[in-house]
This record gives C-alpha cells, sequence and structure tokens, in this order.
C-alpha cells in the first residue's frame, strides 16, 4: 500500500483564533499529515471586507499545541516579507514544531491586498524573479553557514542564520504554482508543487516542472507533487446536488457556492475522482475549507476517501 499524505489548509477568513484552534486539533486528532494557513491580508474577493487572522502568528501558535502533524503556509507570497527574515521565520517555525515545519511560497496573486496595504505588485516577470531568488536565499541560509547573495531583487552580504532548521535531510520548500513561467520555477528550485486543476491540466503541468528541473540537473523524483481541492464529502449523493451546495455556500456565508477546484460527493465519487491524479504520480492532497469548517467531509476524506486512495496507488 502506497502512503498518500493528506493536508488541510484552514482558512482564516472571517475565522476566530478559537476556531482555528479547534480546526487544527481536530485535524491532527483525525489523522490528517498537515495543517497549512493561507497567508493573505484580505478575505475572498467576493466578501473582502472580513477580519483575516495573519498566518505567520497562527502557525506557531498551532505549533505549540499540536505534536504530530506538520505545518507551514499555503502559501507566503514572496513580496510580503524580504526574503532573509522570512528564512528566519520558517526555521523558528521548525524549532518551536520540534522539526514539523513547511514553507510554501508563492509569487503573489491577490493585487487588492498589495495595494490596500502599501505594498510593492510588480509584473507577473518581476513577481517571479523575486520567487525564484526566495527559494533560493532561504535554502543558502537554512544550509550555508554565512550566505552572500547578489541577485536582480535582493542582495545579502556574509549574512549569518543561526539557528538552523531542526529537520534532516532539510526543510522543504514548497511552490504553489500554476502558469508555465512559475511550473519552471518549481522544477528548478521547489521540493514540493502544489497546484489544481483537472487530471489533464496537472498532467501537462508536471511535464513541464519535469522538463525544467532535468533542465537545471535535478531528478523529478526529488519534487513531491500536490493537488489542493475543496471538499464537500456526504453519506450519500443528494438527489440535488446543487442544492447542497448552495446550502454550503450559505454555512460559509458566500453569495453563491465557490465550485473552483470543488471535489463533492459520495467517499466513493470523491474517491473515484482523485485516483485519476494518483495515476499520474500525485502523492499529496491539501483540502482547502473556510469557517464553518466542515467536519463530515473532514472525516470521511480520512476514513473512507484515503484508504480507497492508498489501496489503488500505483
Amino acid at each position: 500500500m502506497n502512503q498518500i499524505h493528506l493536508g488541510v489548509s484552514l482558512s482564516a477568513g472571517n475565522a476566530t483564533w478559537s476556531e482555528l484552534r479547534d480546526g487544527a486539533l481536530l485535524a491532527e486528532s483525525l489523522g490528517y499529515d498537515s495543517v497549512w494557513s493561507p497567508d493573505h491580508f484580505l478575505t475572498s474577493a467576493a466578501a473582502p471586507d472580513g477580519p483575516y487572522l495573519e498566518a505567520w502568528q497562527i502557525l506557531p501558535a498551532w505549533a505549540a499545541l499540536t505534536r504530530r502533524v506538520r505545518l507551514g503556509p499555503l502559501v507566503t507570497p514572496i513580496d510580503f516579507r524580504h526574503p532573509a527574515i522570512l528564512a528566519k521565520m520558517a526555521a523558528t517555525l521548525d524549532h518551536i514544531s520540534d522539526g514539523r515545519a513547511l514553507l510554501g511560497l508563492g509569487a503573489g496573486w491577490y493585487e487588492q491586498e498589495y495595494t490596500q496595504f502599501g505594498l510593492h505588485y510588480g509584473p507577473p516577470a518581476e513577481r517571479l524573479g523575486r520567487l525564484a531568488e526566495t527559494a533560493r536565499i532561504c535554502r543558502a541560509l537554512f544550509e550555508q553557514k554565512r550566505t552572500t547573495f547578489r541577485g536582480r531583487y535582493y542582495e545579502l552580504r556574509n549574512a549569518l542564520a543561526e539557528p538552523k532548521p531542526l529537520q534532516q535531510p532539510r526543510l522543504p520548500i514548497l511552490i504553489g504554482a500554476d502558469g508555465d513561467h512559475a511550473l519552471s520555477v518549481a522544477g528548478r528550485h521547489a521540493d514540493w508543487w502544489n497546484g489544481f486543476g483537472t487530471p489533464d491540466d496537472v498532467r501537462r503541468k508536471l511535464g513541464l516542472i519535469r522538463s525544467a528541473a532535468e533542465k537545471a540537473g535535478r531528478s523529478f523524483a526529488e519534487i513531491t507533487p500536490s493537488v489542493t481541492f475543496r471538499p464537500v464529502v456526504v453519506r450519500d449523493r443528494p438527489a440535488d446536488i446543487d442544492a447542497e451546495l448552495q446550502r454550503v455556500a450559505q454555512r460559509h456565508r458566500l453569495p453563491k457556492p465557490d465550485t473552483q477546484w470543488m471535489v463533492a460527493g459520495s467517499a466513493r465519487e470523491v474517491a473515484s475522482r482523485l485516483r485519476d491524479y494518483v495515476a499520474l504520480g500525485v502523492r499529496a492532497f491539501i483540502i482547502q475549507l473556510r469557517v464553518p469548517f466542515d467536519r463530515e467531509s473532514m472525516e470521511r476524506i480520512v476514513r473512507e476517501v484515503k484508504p480507497q486512495l492508498e489501496s489503488t496507488a500505483p
């Protein structure tokens, strides 16, 4: 039986600390392998005025409360923090969690956040260049005694970053990427890639990542591919699935169902859809949840869907 890594990303949008605390503890008790916090300053574009707690304050609090699950941001937009500071934050999280940190990086996409908070939002080529340099800087600071780096966007001079992360052989860097150029960055620098899309979309993206990795002299096997989706898992498929999704939207205070990346149905139906990704070599799935966190779906994903995937994984 091949192991499937199962993570859950708990959005802080409109969530209280007690909801986030209880959600992480529930995920650990159910057997999830990782818990992630999206790094945003604003809630969804559909309802942007709600509260949003800061991800890098949530993560060490989770680390102190949990004992087993891995923890990280999904993902940190690289322009929110200087890469050297980000590396220090990730290494500190690794110590608080006793070696369970994951560093998720992304180029950023939600321009409204940048505008409101006075942050620089450059064109795609610049943001991707910064992403690549950030990954290189973080890896160097994690592993080298001192780091000197001169790039197009960042410069470090004999930088000392101590203590190093606890975990061995290395603190994994996940890159969330969708566009072709971003996928190339992931192929060159990521330990994990996280994405979304249909199986055909993911097949194409994995091909681009493989090509970029091989051109950089890396083995594609060094990269863990993960796919993210929004689950609605029920005991029996409702006669009217659209009505069920509308009820889900109402629970999350959304004007209409957020069907992007959604996988809905019975546990058997959800497992059937996810097997298409497993056949492509995907060995990790990260579900995305908003408050109120859907406990039924969380439980059924672990107890009913995951065993079906592991029993048929090649």
